[in-house]
């Protein structure tokens, strides 16, 4: 019986390393990209599509790097992580409804950095902080929101051309 207790222990503990998903600490996106490859923790050579799935697979404290120029749509923010779009490379969220970014979980630190941010129906804000501990936005574009920027919490840094906090 007791052999029996143990191998299926060691089986059950076999499966459950095999299933597990461990996070990575960078992932990366492109328009190219598959929200499936979180399954490989969105990685350089196979990155998500979306901001939505890379996060899903990003250590906290992680980074997402945009790799193409495109479309990665709008992202809740759940834990601390830096989404950055390297120079020369377009990474847009188009806004119908609601926040281009919201960050709401209390204690997390968000880095956004090369995004554009546009508001094309619909009422909210580019960027909706009401929880966290600080934000840095650095060379971002956040347009045509009545409140580009709304937060509760501490902003470090912020250098978004025509927008104020």
């Amino acid at each position: 019986m007791l052999r029996f207790f143990l191998a299926a222990c060691v089986l059950l503990l076999s499966f459950a390393a095999a299933s597990s998903v461990h996070a990575a600490q960078r992932t990366f996106v492109a328009t190219s990209g598959s929200d499936a490859n979180t399954a490989s923790n969105c990685s350089n050579t196979l990155p998500c599509r979306g901001f939505t799935a890379a996060l899903t697979v990003t250590d906290s404290g992680g980074e997402i790097i945009v790799l193409s120029s495109g479309g990665y749509g709008p992202v809740t923010i759940n834990k601390s992580v830096s989404i950055i779009a390297p120079e020369g490379i377009y990474a847009g969220i188009s806004v119908f409804s609601g926040n281009g970014i919201t960050i709401a979980t209390a204690g997390v630190n968000v880095v956004l950095r090369g995004l554009s941010i546009n508001r094309l129906a619909g009422i909210g804000s580019g960027i909706d902080m009401t929880g966290g501990d600080s934000l840095v936005v650095q060379n971002c574009v956040v347009t045509n929101f009545r409140h580009q920027f709304h937060w509760s919490r501490t902003l470090r840094e912020h250098n978004c051309p025509g927008a104020s906090p």
